[in-house]
C-alpha cells in the first residue's frame, strides 16, 4: 500500500450530560490541491466518527470505566482482486466449509 494524503476537516465536541468527547472528520475538497507525490495517494472519500465517555465498571459499578465507540471509512482506491486475494489468503483458513 502506498503513503496515504489526507485533506480533511475535524469537530470535536464535549458533550456535558453524559460527559462524553465526540470528533467527527470527513474529508473536504480543497480548490487547488497540489500536485501528489509519486508515491503518495490522496483519499478523497474519507469519514471517521469517534466517541469517548466515562461508564461504570463491569466488575464493579463504583468505579469508573472508559467506553469507546469509533467508525471509519476509506476509499483506500486498491485494486478489488488484490483485495479479494488478500482476503482470501487471510480469512480462508477461518470460514465456514461450504457446501458443494
Amino acid at each position: 500500500m502506498a503513503q496515504r494524503e489526507y485533506v480533511y476537516a475535524r469537530r470535536v465536541w464535549r458533550k456535558a450530560d453524559d460527559g462524553g468527547l465526540y470528533c467527527v472528520q470527513r474529508a473536504c475538497a480543497q480548490p487547488a490541491p497540489p500536485p501528489a507525490g509519486c508515491r503518495t495517494v490522496r483519499v478523497e472519500d474519507f469519514a471517521g466518527g469517534l466517541v469517548v465517555r466515562c461508564v461504570p465498571g463491569i466488575y464493579d459499578p463504583g468505579s469508573p470505566a472508559a467506553e469507546l465507540a469509533s467508525v471509519y471509512f476509506e476509499d483506500s482506491k486498491c485494486n478489488a482482486r488484490i483485495v479479494n486475494l488478500a482476503v482470501k489468503k487471510v480469512c480462508g483458513c477461518c470460514a465456514w466449509p461450504r457446501g458443494r
